[in-house]
């Protein structure tokens, strides 16, 4: 070291010591920011709050207390997302709302809304298997929906096929 540092000029020798000197302080900067950053940024403006307790899970029921599967009748009320057991109770496609479509699983408003576009721009559905062609509705949609719709009887006219045909194309290549 004291060979390289005798080969300097004394011009250089003042520009690496003022270099050595900014690097230091640079780094004792850095270090007090991280170590005290109320002397840079002032006292904190908030104050830490603890987590809220999280709920703890309720205990099992006694097994004892369980009735057995056999045990269970159903009293004419359908569990909660189960197609209902009548076709009159189904939802007709061609007479359906936006707010009455939202409640079918799997169907939100958007894909409600196209529905209903689907089915104003086309006329009305000839078949429940017709939902695939609205954009978002596939092959497992459409099983999903297939006990909960129903397409009432439309009239038809002699224009209606060719034209949900090209339809047709035109909306899956979407």
């Amino acid at each position: 070291m004291g060979r390289f540092w005798s080969t300097l000029t004394q011009g250089e020798r003042l520009v690496l010591g003022a270099l050595l000197v900014l690097t230091l302080l640079g780094v004792g900067v850095e270090a007090a920011k991280r170590w005290r950053p109320e002397w840079f940024y002032g006292p904190p403006d908030f104050l830490a709050q603890p987590n809220p307790p999280v709920p703890q899970p309720r205990s099992p029921e006694p097994l004892e207390n369980v009735a057995h599967s056999s045990e269970i009748r159903d009293e004419g009320t359908s569990q909660r997302g189960a197609p209902p057991e009548r076709v009159e109770d189904r939802l007709d496609l061609n007479a359906a709302t936006v707010q009455e479509l939202e409640a079918l699983p799997g169907i939100g408003p958007t894909l409600a809304r196209r529905i209903v576009e689907y089915r104003e721009q086309f006329g009305p559905f000839q078949s429940v298997e017709e939902l695939v062609r609205v954009r978002g509705i596939g092959a497992k949609r459409l099983e999903a929906l297939r006990g909960r719709v129903t397409v009432a009887s439309p009239t038809q006219d002699a224009s209606r096929p060719q034209e949900r045909a090209e339809a047709g194309l035109q909306t899956e290549s979407r």
